[in-house]
């Protein structure tokens, strides 16, 4: 019982074909040394540190989860109150941030 060996091989493929190939790993592979190099040069020393650590890429796309001066912003906004005609200034009242969203 014979096998028939109808799959492609790069050895019987022709010339033009070996090269298409061959430009195509060579081109997937400088595209991964220059993603490295990406991600060394826009990210190494983040933390104040030389050298690239996972904790410089982690701090970068991950952020700082102590917050920022943004959501402090916006806390304050969604907290603070409005003072309403017949409310009393000690009592809380209804938040701002109904006014900010009018549906």
């Amino acid at each position: 019982m014979t096998v028939s060996d109808d799959r492609k091989r790069l050895q019987n493929a022709e010339f033009v074909e070996e090269l298409l190939y061959t430009a195509f790993l060579l081109l997937r592979g400088v595209g991964y040394v220059m993603a490295l190099n990406y991600l060394y040069l826009g990210h190494q020393g983040h933390d104040g540190k030389q050298g690239l650590l996972v904790l410089d890429i982690a701090e970068t796309y991950y952020g700082n989860r102590n917050g920022i001066q943004l959501e402090a912003a916006i806390s304050i906004a969604r907290n603070a109150t409005t003072s309403w005609p017949g409310s009393s200034p000690g009592r809380r009242t209804k938040p701002l941030s109904h006014a900010c969203y009018p549906f």
